[in-house]
């Protein structure tokens, strides 16, 4: 069906054969590129921001973050009291030590004909569903 979110995943760690999933259940996040996704456990996988960028070449920028629950195959959207600036681009990574979503800069798209760099850093914590902006200083 190709109104279900679709993703590829392995059919076995002992073999290179990957399959085609349909996650039909729960929220899912709308097509889009230049987002990011950590793998929080052994379950759950989350994905912020990103955009989609339409014919004219004009990009729409998210500042949404979902999770996978890999075992259910369902999708769930993260609301949040608070968030990053809606990006693409960025990097992310997950920290086992604080057990934090970390992620950095990106692209807010062209303001006035310039591309609009971003140089934050934000921490989400996944269990209490809360993102705070990190103070960082210059190297």
């Amino acid at each position: 069906d190709p109104e279900l979110p679709v993703a590829w995943d392995c059919a076995t760690c002992a073999r290179t054969r990957w399959r085609l999933s349909s996650f039909g259940a729960g929220t899912a996040p709308c097509g889009r590129a230049s987002h990011s996704v950590v793998v929080v456990d052994d379950r759950r996988l989350v994905l912020f921001g990103g955009g989609s960028c339409d014919a004219e070449m004009e990009w729409t920028h998210y500042d949404d973050t979902f999770v996978l629950d890999t075992w259910e195959c369902r999708w769930a959207q993260m609301e949040t009291p608070q968030r990053p600036p809606k990006r693409r681009g960025h990097v992310a990574v997950f920290c086992n030590k604080t057990d934090r979503m970390m992620v950095f800069g990106g692209t807010a798209g062209v303001v006035d004909g310039e591309e609009q760099h971003l140089d934050d850093t934000w921490a989400l914590d996944v269990e209490r569903r809360e993102w705070r902006q990190l103070a960082t200083g210059a190297a």
